[in-house]
């Protein structure tokens, strides 16, 4: 599909949101992990992931963006790209890749 296709920018409106960030955060957090945001002279984000209960020094992804939504949507795509499929509900995250889910989910 197009970046410019009006479902992809319907979605992209969606996510570069303070509404996007939480759930970015909230699927992140559905996977088990922790994450940090920090704000940097109110210009500049860090958003970093770690695997929840492991020490913080493990990063299991981190971005440097303008704005929170691209951090947080970085960092949680460079923590993905390490696994084979994640499992997201409304997306599925595969080797990096988000796609949205166009069919119910199999199993519980």
């Amino acid at each position: 599909m197009p970046d410019n296709a009006p479902e992809v920018q319907l979605v992209r409106r969606w996510l570069d949101s303070w509404s996007g960030v939480g759930l970015v955060l909230a699927g992140m957090a559905h996977q088990d992990y922790d994450v940090k945001l920090t704000a940097y002279a109110a210009s500049d984000w860090r958003a970093t992931f770690y695997q929840a209960g492991i020490a913080d020094s493990i990063v299991a992804g981190s971005a440097y963006e303008p704005t929170p939504w691209r951090a947080a949507q970085r960092a949680a795509r460079s923590a993905v790209n390490r696994l084979p499929a994640i499992d997201m509900g409304l997306f599925i995250a595969t080797q990096g890749r988000w796609t949205v889910r166009t069919s119910g989910r199999d199993g519980p």
